[in-house]
């Protein structure tokens, strides 16, 4: 029901589709900044939490794809040698991004948002994703409990420059 009442509500820009409709491969031109938000024109009902992902377009016009990346998201200590290996290969033919959520690599933060982490492991598999030339996004959270300036730019700097802790 909720589906519908968004399709139904949906401003109908050529290029832009919604879940549960055909995406008809079109190119969106239109000014990004200027669409309604789907929050405040109340599209999508309140709840906790609601995933929205956008691409704002590709330096490539290939005809098959829309989106003209691929990005797999999960936790970085779900990774394996192997699975690195498979992106390496498909990444001659495709765009691959993984991304992972890491919040911060601080344990007393992550004790706050009950996010415990393997930073041994974390770093390894950061390491062989920057040896590989992997191309990934790592997110982190500003303004956690404890935290401190200097322990965020840490957090950035193990991330960007994959130093260790």
């Amino acid at each position: 029901m909720v589906k519908q009442q968004i399709q139904n509500r949906s401003p109908q820009i050529p290029g832009i589709h919604y879940a549960g409709q055909i995406d008809k491969n079109q190119s969106a031109k239109t000014n990004f900044n200027k669409l309604p938000s789907p929050f405040l024109n109340n599209l999508i009902p309140n709840q906790i939490v609601i995933r929205w992902e956008t691409q704002r377009g590709c330096p490539f016009s290939c005809s098959l794809c829309q989106h003209r990346k691929i990005a797999l998201q999960t936790r970085i200590e779900m990774i394996k040698p192997e699975f690195l290996d498979l992106i390496v290969q498909l990444n001659k033919t495709a765009m691959v991004v993984l991304e992972f959520c890491l919040q911060t690599i601080h344990s007393s933060e992550q004790k706050f948002i009950d996010r415990p982490s393997n930073m041994k492991k974390i770093q390894r598999i950061l390491n062989e994703i920057y040896e590989r030339s992997i191309a990934c996004e790592v997110s982190l959270i500003f303004g956690l409990p404890e935290q401190t300036i200097d322990s965020f730019e840490k957090s950035i700097d193990v991330v960007t420059w994959n130093t260790f802790i």
